[in-house]
């Protein structure tokens, strides 16, 4: 039986470099990428495991570094060895103001008892719903994705932003603006809860905006914010 993961579309294009340099490269709907964060996260935070998210091009990268003995049969030196799996987002993490605030229902709604269901090829989420020409383009993109689980002894179909949609609402919810005058330079947000006024050159403030970019992008995966923020 086909699953509605097998007919899922790609969210990934995935390029994996193995141990000894080989690499291979397939395309993931947004289930097996969320699967395969999700299992990184877990991994990560002991420095054999981490996880990269980049600004702008959404590319997320997990890297898994091995110590051990050059040879299987013979003690001595100790070699270091990566493999890394990147993943590379099939559509760019950029949403409309429509699209994002579709996302924003089915995100809102999430943590109830029932979350959001499809019906009739349309969101239901709460008393709010996702018109079907909407939805279908967010499953398209690999924003949202299906998670069946059981409710009430029946199968339900719930649905859920994929990580790939969280990123692209970061996106939309954080970019910056900057404009500098002789002596300083200013930066804000248009989450309109971030902003920076200092006596320094439009550079360091790009910076600061950067910083607060990203901080937000790696909560997505629950990463501490990044050295130097």
């Amino acid at each position: 039986m086909t699953s509605a993961v097998d007919t899922a579309p790609a969210a990934y294009r995935v390029t994996t470099t193995h141990y000894d340099g080989s690499y291979l490269v397939r395309d993931w709907p947004a289930a097996w990428a969320d699967t395969f964060i999700e299992t990184s996260r877990c991994d990560a935070g002991g420095g054999s495991v981490t996880l990269t998210p980049e600004l702008g091009s959404g590319r997320i990268t997990v890297a898994r570094t091995c110590i051990g003995p050059r040879s299987a049969v013979r003690s001595g030196e100790t070699v270091r060895a990566t493999s890394t799996d990147v993943l590379e987002p099939v559509y760019p993490p950029r949403t409309t103001q429509a699209q994002y605030r579709a996302l924003s229902i089915v995100l809102a709604d999430e943590d109830r008892t029932y979350g959001p269901q499809l019906h009739d090829g349309r969101v239901r989420a709460g008393l709010a719903e996702v018109p079907p020409a909407a939805t279908g383009l967010l499953f398209a993109r690999g924003w949202l994705r299906l998670e069946p689980v059981v409710e009430d002894g029946r199968p339900v179909q719930r649905v859920v932003v994929s990580y790939a949609g969280r990123v692209a609402m970061t996106h939309r919810k954080h970019r910056t603006s900057t404009v500098s005058g002789r002596f300083d330079a200013k930066a804000w947000c248009s989450c309109r809860q971030w902003s920076c006024h200092i006596q320094a050159d439009r550079a360091t403030v790009q910076r600061s905006a950067r910083y607060h970019r990203l901080d937000h992008l790696r909560d997505v995966f629950g990463l501490a914010p990044q050295a130097g923020g």
